[in-house]
């Protein structure tokens, strides 16, 4: 999901309790402990196991580094880290016909779905069996939904209370809470997917039934949003009073229009088409209160709980059907909000739930095809440490494999359509590793193909070869960047420009590309070798620079702004495309140079364990508190206190992927995921 996480969401619509200021001791106990320690402000505890022989690293109070750990230190805090599912749970609620909550037609053939927009001109299923098979169809009613929701904060996370696990082990505890993004929606498929990679690579190294069946529910739900066009819309609603607080407007079942509405306005903006998703577009005309602050308004547009967000802004034959709409305008008298009046009659001009080729899509395609591949080649069949005594769900479901294979093909072909030398980067690299997925899938379970290995190479070729364009191959310090398109002031990427106008701003989340290439080379043939050196080029350029992972892997550059270097917040988004890339590229350059496979897994490792202390805070962004809570990232040498859907499943996959990656290395070495499987 988009962006408002970075900082914690709460402290955009006045709900966050703060930043988090923390320690974290790592001292000498016995094996697997968890150490409490006290934070600078107060007594607030803080997760963070425990390593023999390390050093204490305290909070810095500002922008300085806390000493860097060694590389045997780094393997086992990544060995040693469990992720029990308490949080996932909480964060992840099924939303399914059990709950009283998104439903199936008659006969369990079809989605009911509700929605915002009924003239939007897309075709639901009208009948299962023809997508997935009878058998499937039948069943999945039975597998739930699982919806990944966007944002969720702390209430003490300033320090001023102890964290009393037995009571923030509770639903809806009032020390955490779970927030809506009321402008677009409360869950998405954009994070729902991406916890389905993790939920596989999970079942794939450790067979838990738990991850199998919380992967069937999550995938249910990005099926749900995938009508037959193949192209997933992003967001849903849920019921607000049941799963959000503690802010008042929270727990109402409406929204806003725009990101920007839930600041009160005196005047809306004459083009709302031309400020897209700037959320304080207009900023003179807010309403300030008595001390000079914003004033937040209530949201305004009734909708239903359970149902799609459907805000489509061009129909199936080209037409404009963004929604229109009429906003109210205020004035603040008497300390009080008063509405006095609403705009002129406006259509939307952004939105990130729409039936239309993009990111959602492109997330959901590489959700199945991964899904497919792992469980196509044997996953849970206790490779991983306890994965034999946990496999209580075997690989061979085949009512899931048809469900995979009918949904894989649903999302691919669209896909095929797409120029790839149109496509940003990031995104494009997504889309490469989804179709890897495939080929390796088919190679797999060639009794059902998905796609056209022909085809799919093709489109892998076109995507890698569009890669390798844009990168800086000139000498200098940003040798290896792949360059992102410029943003114009539409907030619109900008394709077609000169790669130094593209390098004039950057940020570090989503870059799959080292991965992507490394992916398109361990194919085999047919290959380009201009993929695995363009990929070699930028692990060893730019990005062993921006990440620092041949030295302390503490430092980061998160940003170009006009080509200058900007090292702010920290985000698990940035870290775990990086720690993914470095091991498929270890992997490709294994065969003929298995000493630069060790230094990039290294490398890969020190990126990972970001999570679990090798950062500017020195402490884990785990929070022992709430077994399973990863904080979103690090601003300033502190811990934020956010920990939203994006950030928890970025990090659970970086710490699988190193678990994988330790496992291979060591296969006799236990494995992370060892909390009792539920």
């Amino acid at each position: 999901m988009k962006r408002f996480e970075k900082r914690g969401f709460g402290a955009e619509i006045g709900v966050r309790a703060g930043a988090i200021a923390l320690a974290m001791a790592i001292s000498v106990a016995a094996p697997g402990e968890i150490a409490l320690a006290g934070a600078p402000d107060a007594a607030a505890p803080v997760a963070g196991p425990r390593i023999a022989g390390a050093p204490v690293i305290p909070v810095a109070a500002g922008p300085s580094i806390a000493p860097a750990l060694d590389d045997a230190q780094i393997a086992e805090l990544l060995r040693r880290q469990s992720i029990p599912f308490d949080y996932l749970d909480w964060l992840m609620p099924e939303v399914g016909p059990a709950a009283g909550g998104f439903q199936y037609g008659a006969a369990s053939q079809s989605p009911s779905v509700r929605h915002d927009k009924p003239e939007a001109g897309v075709i639901w299923p009208n009948n299962y069996t023809e997508l997935i098979g009878t058998k499937a169809a039948a069943e999945l009613p039975g597998w739930g939904i699982r919806a990944l929701i966007i944002y969720a904060d702390a209430r003490n996370a300033s320090g001023n209370s102890a964290m009393d696990s037995a009571v923030n082990s509770a639903a809806n505890s009032p020390a955490y809470y779970r927030i809506q993004d009321q402008a677009q929606g409360a869950a998405c498929v954009d994070d729902t997917a991406r916890m389905a990679l993790y939920l596989a690579d999970r079942f794939a190294l450790t067979g838990e039934r738990g991850a199998f069946e919380r992967l069937r529910g999550t995938l249910a739900f990005v099926a749900y949003l995938t009508p037959l066009n193949g192209n997933s819309y992003n967001n849903v609603w849920l019921d607000s009073p049941r799963y959000f607080g503690p802010d008042e407007f929270q727990r109402q079942n409406r929204h806003y229009m725009t990101p920007f509405d839930y600041l009160a306005r005196s005047a809306y903006p004459a083009d709302m088409r031309a400020l897209q998703s700037k959320r304080n577009a207009d900023a003179a005309s807010m309403v300030r209160d008595d001390r000079g602050q914003p004033a937040k308004a209530p949201p305004y547009v009734d909708h239903a709980p359970y149902s799609i967000v459907m805000n489509d802004l061009i129909g199936p034959n080209g037409a404009d059907i963004a929604p229109q709409f009429r906003a109210p305008i205020y004035e603040w008298r008497d300390g009080r909000l008063n509405a006095v009046g609403e705009s002129a009659p406006m259509r939307l001009g952004f939105s990130a739930s729409q039936s239309r080729p993009g990111f959602s899509s492109t997330r959901a395609l590489w959700a199945f095809a991964h899904a497919r591949r792992v469980l196509a080649q044997g996953a849970g069949s206790g490779s991983g440490a306890g994965g034999a005594a946990k496999n209580a769900a075997p690989p061979a479901d085949a009512a899931f494999a048809d469900f995979l294979d009918g949904y894989a093909r649903l999302l691919l072909a669209p896909q095929l359509a797409r120029p790839a030398e149109a496509m940003a980067p990031k995104e494009a690299a997504a889309l490469l590793i989804a179709l890897a997925d495939l080929v390796e899938g088919n190679r797999a379970r060639p009794q059902a193909p998905v796609g056209d290995d022909a085809a799919l190479r093709r489109q892998i070729g076109r995507l890698a070869d569009a890669l390798v364009a844009h990168q800086r191959r000139d000498a200098g310090p940003l040798q290896g960047l792949f360059a992102s398109a410029v943003q114009t002031n539409a907030g619109q990427a900008t394709a077609g420009q000169t790669a130094t106008a593209r390098d004039a701003d950057w940020r570090a989340w989503g870059e799959a590309e080292i991965d992507a290439l490394a992916q398109a080379w361990n194919l085999g043939p047919p290959r380009r070798p201009e993929w695995l050196a363009a990929a070699r080029l930028a692990a060893d350029g730019f990005y062993a620079r921006a990440w620092d992972y041949f030295g302390a892997g503490r430092a980061r550059i998160t940003a170009l702004d006009h080509g200058a270097p900007q090292r702010a917040y920290q985000i698990a988004y940035d870290q775990t495309p990086i720690a993914l890339g470095l091991f498929e590229l270890a992997r490709a350059v294994e065969p003929d140079s298995p000493a630069d496979a060790a230094r990039y897994r290294a490398a890969g490792l020190r990126v990972a364990a970001w999570f679990v202390g090798n950062n500017e805070a020195g402490a884990s962004l785990f929070d022992a508190a709430f077994p399973g809570r990863l904080r979103g990232g690090v601003e300033r040498g502190r811990l934020l206190s956010s920990a939203g859907g994006e950030s928890l499943a970025e990090g659970y996959r970086a710490l699988v992927a190193a678990q994988q990656a330790l496992t291979a290395r060591t296969a006799s070495q236990s494995g992370p995921m060892e909390a009792p499987a539920r």
